[in-house]
């Protein structure tokens, strides 16, 4: 491995983080306070204020964006460092560019000078992007989440018009520069789409490493045959309606399906047990979204076949808010199609590598285990969402759940 590819990131996420704090704070210095006490001396200010509103907002907007683009991001070579100055620099230039055209209240001249930093910066960006593909390939997860880059393409044309029409009409020239803001206003969730999927892939690659190779023949084996004996065939299935079920949750409190159902929307998420370590990938990104499902009146509960205290370690170990369900004996996994014996190699494997005895755990007489499966119900108790994969290194992406919930509430 180079010198370059072993540059940790969280040195450039703290760099560029203090840049942009200094930078917002050098915009709001520049607003002169008025002398007088009348708020009629609040006028002349006014579109010194207006700049820096629009400003302020385009820098949240880059911040937002720019967290997001280095949590894709495992490390960073010399050119990711040099392009993300670029950016930096662009972005240093706003209290000057907005200074000018608040106090020349928008006129020809400042309005241009304004549109070419944002394109600029929109340039940089852009740099930056394809300096961390390059850095991690084309088939890295910001490849696949940015993917053509429609909206980043129409922002340098928009910028480009903006810029010409300044020295015609500077107010249509805003107009442009305020579209271009609401196009990037909601977050960009391109990245954080394939985010659970990149955080499954890190893991492999560190964990496999570190395994028997036999061990890790067998388990893939198991998957193999898994998919390809159609395991989970008999799945429930989007349309289908779901038997209605009463279990305890890690407090030993009794939670009734049809109960959450008189809420709203229920999103119900089978995994095998607090000992699976992509089940606590999925748990802990379900979790990151959760004020969003409720905002879509939806409740998020997990369900698995491990006893109530296994259960309550999960909850705690991966600091789960939402409620953890103990399936005993996989009753309520096993009248939605999803439970399926484990085989005896991969048992074994599981005693020999982790120390894992499934029975034992689940303080059953068979190994058995759900398919982690992820589904959302509607009030009425149809199923309106399924991801049902026999391949248990694959997961719904909590953002397709979002999705569903989200054209649902616009019905």
């Amino acid at each position: 491995m180079s010198i370059q590819s072993m540059i940790p990131k969280s040195r450039l996420e703290a760099f560029s983080d203090g840049v942009l704090a200094i930078i917002i704070t050098i915009m709001v210095l520049e607003m002169k306070v008025p002398h007088s006490a009348e708020f009629s001396a609040l006028i002349p200010v006014f579109p010194v204020f207006l700049s820096y509103v629009l400003s302020f907002i385009y820098l949240a907007v880059y911040w937002n964006n720019h967290h997001h683009l280095l949590q894709s991001t495992k490390h960073v070579t010399g050119f990711v460092m040099w392009s993300n100055m670029s950016l930096l620099f662009w972005l240093s230039l706003f209290p000057f560019a907005t200074g000018w055209m608040g106090e020349n209240h928008f006129a020809q001249g400042p309005m241009a000078l304004y549109g070419g930093v944002l394109l600029m910066a929109a340039f940089s960006y852009w740099l930056l992007q394809r300096s961390i593909i390059l850095s991690q390939g084309h088939d890295s997860l910001l490849a696949k989440a940015i993917g053509r880059d429609i909206k980043g393409k129409l922002s340098f044309v928009f910028y480009a018009v903006a810029i010409l029409v300044a020295f015609i009409e500077p107010r249509v020239s805003g107009c442009i520069y305020i579209l271009v803001l609401l196009m990037w206003l909601s977050p960009d969730r391109r990245i954080e789409r394939e985010l659970l999927k990149q955080k499954i892939k890190n893991f492999q690659d560190k964990a496999l490493t570190k395994m028997n190779p036999q061990a890790v023949k067998t388990l893939s084996k198991g998957v193999d045959d898994l998919v390809t004996g159609q395991i989970g065939k008999n799945a429930l299935k989007v349309g289908n309606k779901m038997p209605p079920f009463t279990l305890p949750d890690a407090n030993g409190q009794l939670i009734s399906s049809d109960q959450l159902l008189e809420r709203g929307s229920l999103i119900i998420s089978f995994y095998r047990g607090g000992w699976c370590s992509y089940c606590n990938l999925e748990l802990t990104s379900l979790q990151g979204l959760l004020s969003e499902f409720g905002a879509n009146k939806a409740t998020l509960i997990a369900i698995s076949p491990e006893p109530i205290d296994n259960a309550l370690a999960t909850q705690k170990k991966n600091e789960l808010s939402f409620s953890v369900l103990s399936d005993n004996n996989n009753e309520v996994a096993r009248s939605m199609g999803l439970v399926y014996e484990v085989p005896k190699e991969v048992v074994d494997i599981a005693k020999s590598e982790f120390d894992l005895d499934y029975s034992k755990y689940n303080r059953t007489e068979k190994h058995e285990l759900p398919i982690p499966a992820t589904y959302v119900v509607g009030s009425d108790g149809t199923i309106i969402f399924d991801f049902v994969k026999p391949d248990y290194t694959q997961r719904a992406e909590p953002l397709d759940i979002l999705d569903a919930l989200m054209t649902v509430e616009s019905k």
